[in-house]
């Protein structure tokens, strides 16, 4: 309801309460104005011109109150589930509005914000509707934008439409004029066919939404080649549109989601929240990536990997991380994700959670789901643990505040990134598996972090309550019956370094780094370690990134700078580690590089190569012990 149809039915109730008070409680109601209709908005949608990424956007804003002198429209600067501001209103243009045909001014009043004047309403006059057109560009072919060409289309709400400011909630209507032979893929609601074939061949679809919220959540594919699949898990129907060719095994790839479904559904107590949903799978050269909603995600691959095993493992992985948002992020949420505030950041130090612990399950549920071996399991966590252990960014950002920080470092990465920043994906799914482990260990195997999902689930998604910023320490400890501050104060809070082998030791496994060999050599040589990333590009050796603390760190190279030689002799990016390993550690070379058109010479002691191989190993039972034992 609008503030002025609250105040309508506020001015009403209080008339009727004075009247009846002189006993003319009849007559009061008889006086009394009908409360205001809400606002009805309905968006049509079409494509004309395709070939030039043009989407046209008309929007039906009806039962607007006479007395209002004008409406106010804005448009997302951010979309939920990827946390930068975008600054979608780049792609507007023409906008334009009119009243019964005739045209009324439309004036941007802020960088995604438009004011649409009213003309003075006549005596008498009931409410009014307008009409508001523009067009959108739309050719960024990602899961968080949208695009559009001769033979496709994606549309990602908050890219698209615009809402009536303070009317969010109110329900909303979509018609889609598209060819007749393409078909169309989304989690909204169908309203049927909107009107009968026209001369052009085109075809209206009609959907509907119970708010705006929901009609940016529901993303929008469409094609005359897409493919739609279908298979019912747990007595709800789910739908995989595939857009693209490629070599992808559709009959397989139904037959997995459903075990992925299922065992999803499994950790949060078998029961899925939604009626119908829809996987779309985009496949295209390039594609990567995926973003979640409420009831469809959409995840992108490229169209001719899947054949492979790892390839095709790890897309059930990512497939299987979108599925599991349907609770942890989309329900079980903490204040700032939702309802959302679309002109700005929305801050929350929850990130690790929602997708750190999203990527381990993402893995977990592959393996539960018989996709995926107990040993590969455990290859992808010692992997993600190494990726983890060569950021020196884990000792300058803790988890909350990588959380919190999203918006202006995650996304918008440069050289420097790795040495002061931490991926909450990265370092939250490592976090997650470790308490995990001791959440086993501490319980002996009778819980895990299953019970904390089931636990956020009951008291706080289910009941569509978010989950206060301090509420997943009391989940955690309720599951382990026991005091985890010292975990969350090193780990979550901190940037203590992690004791993996006190977490793994609980199932009994142990981590093993090792450095790089050097063994492929006539005359054996340790090897020696620079620290830094060349690239040769248009006959340059540049430096691109360095390490924080090593050898070329100290020694003052630069990233920028261009490497000549060291000791005197040429170096190029690929002849950079041949010429270390003829060094070892301690040794020291001269480097002569140009900075900015300046030849400088840097002399440089080289240090050892740092682990880059991490596995999780058994633990081997001590042979003496046991043999006492017995």
């Amino acid at each position: 309801m609008t503030r002025l149809a609250i105040l309508a039915r506020r001015t009403a109730v209080l008339v009727a309460f004075a009247v009846a008070a002189n006993g003319a409680i009849d007559t009061a109601i008889a006086q009394s104005p009908p409360p205001a209709a809400p606002l009805s908005v309905t968006y049509r949608v079409s494509a004309g011109e395709r070939q030039a990424h043009l989407v046209d956007v008309a929007m039906r804003i009806e039962n607007i109150p006479a007395s209002s002198q004008h409406v106010d429209l804005e448009l997302p600067v951010w979309a939920p589930g990827s946390y930068l501001v975008r600054e979608f209103a780049r792609h507007v243009q023409d906008e334009r509005a009119a009243i019964a045909g005739t045209a009324v001014p439309i004036v941007k009043t802020s960088k995604n914000a438009w004011r649409v004047s009213l003309p003075s309403a006549s005596p008498g006059d009931g409410a009014r509707s307008i009409e508001v057109a523009y067009r959108v560009y739309a050719n960024e072919l990602t899961v968080r934008t949208s695009h559009v060409d001769s033979d496709h289309l994606y549309l990602n709400g908050s890219n698209v439409f615009m809402y009536v400011a303070g009317a969010k909630s109110q329900p909303v209507r979509l018609v889609l004029r598209l060819p007749s032979d393409w078909k169309v893929a989304t989690g909204l609601r169908s309203a049927g066919p909107d009107s009968p074939m026209t001369a052009d061949l085109m075809v209206s679809h009609a959907f509907t939404a119970p708010d705006y919220d929901t009609l940016a959540d529901c993303p929008i594919e469409a094609a005359p080649d897409l493919r739609i699949l279908t298979f019912e898990a747990l007595g709800k129907q789910h739908e995989i549109a595939i857009w693209g060719t490629g070599n992808l095994d559709t009959a397989i790839l139904a037959n997995d989601t459903k075990k992925i479904v299922e065992q999803t559904a499994a950790v949060f107590g078998s029961e899925l929240p939604y009626d119908r949903y829809v996987f779309i799978v985009q496949l295209f050269p390039g594609g990567g990536g995926g973003l979640e909603h409420a009831n469809s995600t959409v995840v992108q691959a490229n169209p001719w990997g899947l054949q492979k095993k790892d390839a095709y493992r790890g897309f059930l992985e990512l497939l299987a991380h979108e599925f599991v948002h349907t609770w942890l992020v989309k329900r079980i949420r903490p204040p700032a994700l939702g309802p959302f505030d679309y002109s700005s950041e929305n801050y929350t130090r929850m990130l690790w959670l929602m997708e750190g612990t999203t990527d381990y399950y993402g893995t977990l549920l592959v393996k539960r789901a018989g996709l995926m071996t107990e040993d590969d399991f455990w290859k992808e966590i010692a992997k993600q643990i190494g990726n983890l252990e060569r950021i020196p960014g884990r000792k300058h950002q803790s988890l909350e505040e990588a959380s919190f920080d999203a918006w202006i470092k995650f996304y918008r990465q440069n050289e420097h990134s790795p040495n002061s920043q931490v991926s909450y994906y990265l370092k939250g799914m490592v976090v997650t598996a470790m308490l995990d482990l001791e959440i086993q260990g501490r319980t002996k195997g009778a819980k895990s972090f299953d019970d904390v999902l089931r636990n956020l689930w009951a008291t706080y998604g289910k009941r569509g309550v978010p989950v206060p910023e301090d509420g997943i320490e009391p989940a955690v400890e309720a599951a382990a019956g026991s005091d985890f501050t010292a975990f969350f104060d090193a780990y979550v809070r901190g940037r203590a370094e992690i004791d993996y082998n006190a977490y793994l030791v609980h199932v009994g496994r142990k981590l093993v780094a090792k450095a790089p060999k050097n063994d492929d050599r006539i005359t054996p040589a340790p090897g020696a370690w620079l620290g830094a990333t060349l690239g040769d590009v248009g006959g340059r050796t540049t430096v691109s990134s360095i390490v924080e603390g090593s050898p070329a760190w100290v020694a003052g190279l630069s990233v920028g700078d261009d490497v000549l030689a060291i000791d005197g002799y040429r170096v190029t990016a690929t002849s950079l580690d041949t010429r270390l390993s003829d060094r070892g550690p301690g040794d020291e070379v001269r480097m002569t590089i140009f900075r900015r058109e300046k030849l400088l010479e840097l002399r440089v002691k080289l240090a050892a190569r740092p682990a880059d191989t991490y596995r999780i190993e058994k633990i081997e039972p001590d042979k003496e012990k046991k043999s006492n034992a017995d």
